[in-house]
Order: C-alpha cells, then sequence, then structure tokens
C-alpha cells in the first residue's frame, strides 16, 4: 500500500513542481482537479478513528506522513504496534461501523473514481464539450472560408476573362486609333 501510495503523490507532487528553469509547473499545475485529488489522498492517509486502544491513525501504528505527503514506514514501530495489539491495528484497517481506513479510503476513491460524478469524469465531461464546442466554431469558420473562397473565386474568374480579353480590346483601340490618324 504504502509504496504504490508513495507512487500516486510522487506523480501528482510532480505536477505541482516549480522549475525555476522554464518558470512553470507541471501540466497540470493548475489543474484544481488534480489539486483536489492530491487533497483528498492526504486527507485520506491521516484518516484516524476513535478510542481502538490507541491505535487511531496511521502514524500510530508507524507509518508516518512525509513533509512531501508520502508516507514512510518505521518498521520498529510498526512491529511493536502489531506485537502489543494486533487486534487494534487490525481493526483500525478493517473496522466497518464506524469505518475503518481500508473502508473509508476504499469508500473515498470510489467517489474519486466513480465513471458519472467524480471530479475527473466531470472534468472529462467540461474537456468533451469544450471540445465539442471548439470542433463546432471550427466546422463554421471552414463553412465561412468556404464561401469566401467561392467568391473570390467569381471575381478571379471575372478578373481572368478581362484579362484574356485585354488584347483583342487593345488591338481593336489601336486599329481605331490607326483609322483616326489616316
Amino acid at each position: 500500500f504504502v509504496n504504490a501510495y508513495n507512487q500516486v503523490i510522487g506523480s501528482l507532487n510532480t505536477q505541482f513542481k516549480y522549475d525555476s528553469t522554464t518558470q512553470s509547473t507541471g501540466p497540470l499545475g493548475s489543474d484544481t482537479t488534480v489539486m483536489d485529488l492530491q487533497q483528498q489522498l492526504l486527507g485520506n492517509a491521516a484518516f484516524s478513528i476513535s478510542g481502538n486502544s490507541g491505535y487511531v491513525n496511521l502514524a500510530s501504528i508507524g507509518v508516518d506522513m512525509n513533509d512531501d505527503g508520502t508516507l514512510s514506514i518505521n518498521s520498529s514501530s510498526l512491529n511493536a504496534a502489531m506485537a502489543s495489539n494486533f487486534s487494534a491495528v487490525q481493526n483500525l484497517f478493517q473496522q466497518v461501523s464506524p469505518a475503518g481506513f481500508a473502508q473509508n479510503f476504499d469508500n473515498n476513491l470510489l467517489n474519486m473514481t466513480d465513471p458519472v460524478a467524480s471530479p475527473i469524469a466531470v472534468d472529462q465531461q467540461g474537456i468533451a464539450q469544450s471540445t465539442a464546442d471548439l470542433n463546432q466554431q471550427i466546422a463554421d469558420f471552414q463553412a465561412r472560408l468556404d464561401s469566401q473562397e467561392q467568391q473570390l473565386m467569381q471575381v478571379y474568374s471575372g478578373v481572368a476573362v478581362t484579362i484574356q480579353n485585354l488584347p483583342t480590346q487593345l488591338a481593336q483601340i489601336q486599329s481605331q486609333l490607326g483609322s483616326l490618324g489616316a
């Protein structure tokens, strides 16, 4: 669990890491959905229950949160907690009512990844709508360009005919001017 959690938090952290060379954050650094997901995960890791012989959260059994939000295991504390009261450690994770750590984490993950109502799904729906709107704008703009192209082609055709007729008209004018001078 700790390794998988740390990988996710590490990936999220890279989105917010400021690069002084490029003077920017990761590509999703300003995405509020990503920020919200990170906060929810951090909140899940800090979840606690009451009582339970003092084993009320991950820190109480030797799983500590680092400054960057990742978790580290203090093996001696974890071993001591399991040796002194294994059932309380187990209860911390498996308690059903009220929800223990595992059920709480699972419920929150389901809410974060719900295909219809999760922040990610809502964000995707918004992106899909924006994409559809942009595609419609592109289609409308292309239709205007096509119409303008047709108009310009008609003007060009008229100009081309006029240019083709210029030598004939020039010859007629020269002929008329020649007859005047005679």
